[in-house]
This record gives structure tokens, C-alpha cells and sequence, in this order.
């Protein structure tokens, strides 16, 4: 059986690209389970978002026949995506830029065939 990967893609996600960054460096060096274990155990808007397109994935294999222990992580990252200046109005006709800036992560998911 030759390699199958499962793919999925977030996109305009409102979260920090560096807080981002620093937690996918962090990820990458273990295994799915231990991932999973991370994932859970954090509470935070980032580590919600990676939990999302985690689980997104691995229900993409399991449709597949593939089970979760099979699974190894191929390329997760992130990148910036749009910018996009808001402009909050304020008295004597003055206003407030504010700037939001999304990012968009991918990830891969692959299975070895025996």
C-alpha cells in the first residue's frame, strides 16, 4: 500500500503569528499522542485552533479506514495572512486605527501502508 496523507487548512485565523510560531516549534518534535495530550491540556486561542485542525484531520483518516496510532506527523506550519485596518470613530471627528493582521495554518498527516 503506498503512502496516503491527510490535509487540512485554516485560514484567516485572529491569533498571534509569532504566539502561533513559537507553539507549532514547540509541537513538532513529538509524537500524535503527546500532541494530543498538549492540545488538551491548554486552554488557550491558539492551542484551541490547533486542536481544531488536528482533530479535522485525523477524523479525514479515520473516515478513511485509518486508525489514530497509525498516523504520523508529516508538516504542520503557519504563515501571515491578510492585514485589514479597522477604524473605530471618536469625538470632534477623530478616529482610532486599529490594525488586525490572521494567519493561516496547514497541516499534514501521513500513514505508512504495511
Amino acid at each position: 500500500m503506498k503512502k496516503k496523507s491527510f490535509k487540512s487548512k485554516l485560514t484567516n485565523i485572529n491569533c498571534s503569528f509569532k504566539k502561533m510560531k513559537k507553539y507549532i516549534n514547540h509541537i513538532k518534535a513529538y509524537n500524535l499522542k503527546t500532541i494530543f495530550y498538549f492540545l488538551i491540556a491548554n486552554k488557550t486561542k491558539s492551542f484551541i485552533f490547533l486542536k481544531k485542525i488536528f482533530l479535522n484531520c485525523v477524523n479525514n483518516a479515520n473516515n478513511n479506514g485509518i486508525f489514530f496510532k497509525n498516523l504520523y506527523l508529516n508538516y504542520l506550519y503557519v504563515c501571515k495572512g491578510k492585514k485589514i485596518k479597522k477604524l473605530n470613530p471618536r469625538a470632534k471627528g477623530k478616529c482610532d486605527i486599529i490594525n488586525v493582521s490572521y494567519i493561516n495554518l496547514y497541516i499534514c498527516l501521513c500513514y505508512n501502508g504495511q
